[in-house]
């Protein structure tokens, strides 16, 4: 005997035995659905191809597609998010509130996450003091993150006495800090003490300004 399934329309071969089993309902292998075969069975599968066949499916083929397209959101949604991952993969290692539990998943995964680097983190306090021939700047970086941070580039510039800037310097860690920057770290909390001899300027330093920048 011959069974039409109503989902792919593929003609199947039961047995009464099968149908007995199954009460009636037969397995399409084809589209993996239950359906109905006493619905469409026949002797012959040219008299099973002329028959019009039911539109509506039965209600646990109804639910198996649902499963499925379930499954296909789920699957999209999931890829979305590697995606959004990746592409903001350095956001998201330096958010505050997420870097706790990226370091436990990297403690159990034996991996290292990148340094935590946030300037807006980092407070600093300084004063540059002219000399008779030198100007000394003395500073204090205090880290108040709750991880610790890599020495940052410490940036003086020097302005007239219009508020103009006419000339800079970038102070890199192993300038200001050449016996502590091999640790390369200001652990949460700690204060680090910057004092630096620069030689006087022949302008005239009308005032200037420090600033933090990895």
């Amino acid at each position: 005997m011959f069974a039409r399934c109503p989902n792919c329309q593929k003609v199947l071969s039961v047995t009464a035995e099968q149908l007995r089993m199954g009460r009636g309902i037969a397995f399409c292998r084809y589209c993996s659905i239950k359906f109905d075969a006493l619905e469409t069975l026949s002797e012959t599968t040219d008299d099973v191809a002329r028959l019009i066949l039911p539109t509506e499916l039965l209600p646990w083929t109804l639910q198996a597609r649902r499963n499925h397209w379930q499954i296909g959101v789920s699957v999209s949604l999931l890829l979305l998010i590697m995606q959004l991952a990746y592409f903001n993969s350095t956001a998201l290692l330096q958010n505050v509130h997420l870097r706790p539990s990226l370091e436990t998943v990297c403690h159990f995964l034996d991996c290292e996450l990148p340094t935590y680097q946030q300037t807006e983190e980092l407070e600093l306090q300084g004063n540059l003091t002219a000399m008779a021939d030198r100007h000394v700047l003395t500073a204090q970086i205090v880290n108040h993150a709750l991880f610790a941070q890599p020495y940052p580039k410490l940036i003086l510039t020097l302005l007239d006495f219009n508020g103009q800037p006419f000339s800079y310097r970038i102070f890199q860690p192993h300038d200001y800090a050449p016996s502590l920057a091999p640790a390369g770290q200001i652990n949460p909390g700690v204060s680090l003490a910057v004092n630096l001899e620069i030689m006087a300027m022949q302008t005239h330093i009308g005032g200037y300004t420090f600033d933090l920048r990895y």
